[in-house]
């Protein structure tokens, strides 16, 4: 589905005075109509970030500019990124699909953290906080010799295991980039999130948008949906003679 002029007014004027997490559902549901916010939001975060890739492909092409900063000294350049380096693998199983872990004498069984997990971590102070909270939520349950046990209960190299067999099963949601710093050869991991660079895509387009219906509209009076339901060409033609 390609979305028009006025949905991405309408996604704009909706999504500034939503949450981050609740505005990368409303570009979605916009895209797929046909799909509750309810239904969206139980997507996993790899399955989400996954759909918010192809919707920046379709309505904003694949090449992303981007930028980096050297934790080391702190040198800030500009690089290009390709979609297609940023897919992490399949995502195809279903939402709510429950995974088993075990290792030694400890079993646990858990589901894959969604946009509602990380809207219930936000709350949190610390990173730390927040990450544990999503992890008391996806855990199902947990046993040690048979016996029920809670996160608490798990031994720290265990829950790293855990966090780890989610991304594992779950890939699309840790987008990272390998960068090094062209001044002093600093290396790092940054991690890249596809719903930062679709909001400021749509953002822009909205602002350019409103830009293009100000001006014809106090050069011919026309209104809002006059101006955006000529073509794109059309449009142009006319903003470049009231410009010339």
């Amino acid at each position: 589905m390609t979305l028009s002029d006025f949905d991405f007014l309408r996604i704009w004027e909706h999504g500034q005075g939503q949450h981050p997490l609740d505005r990368l559902i409303t570009i979605l549901q916009a895209n797929s109509p046909d799909r509750s916010r309810q239904e969206l939001a139980d997507l996993t975060i790899g399955q989400r970030d996954k759909q918010l890739l192809a919707f920046r492909e379709v309505h904003f092409g694949r090449l992303l500019q981007a930028y980096g900063v050297c934790p080391a000294c702190e040198e800030r350049w500009e690089f290009a990124l390709h979609t297609e380096h940023l897919r992490q693998g399949e995502t195809q199983r279903p939402p709510q699909q429950e995974f088993i872990l075990a290792d030694g004498d400890f079993e646990v069984r858990y589901r894959l953290p969604t946009s509602r997990d990380l809207a219930a971590s936000a709350t949190r102070e610390d990173l730390g906080a927040a990450q544990e909270l999503i992890l008391t939520q996806c855990l199902l349950a947990a046993t040690h010799k048979g016996d029920s046990v809670s996160l608490d209960d798990l031994p720290p190299e265990f829950v790293s295991r855990l966090i780890e067999d989610m991304g594992q099963n779950d890939p699309q949601a840790d987008a990272s980039l390998a960068m090094q710093c062209p001044a002093c050869h600093q290396t790092w991991e940054m991690i890249f999130d596809i719903g930062l660079f679709v909001w400021n895509d749509l953002v822009m387009k909205a602002k350019r948008l409103l830009w293009e219906v100000h001006i014809l509209a106090s050069a011919y009076g026309w209104s809002e949906a006059e101006i955006l339901t000529l073509t794109p060409a059309r449009r142009r033609a006319y903003l470049d003679l009231v410009l010339s």
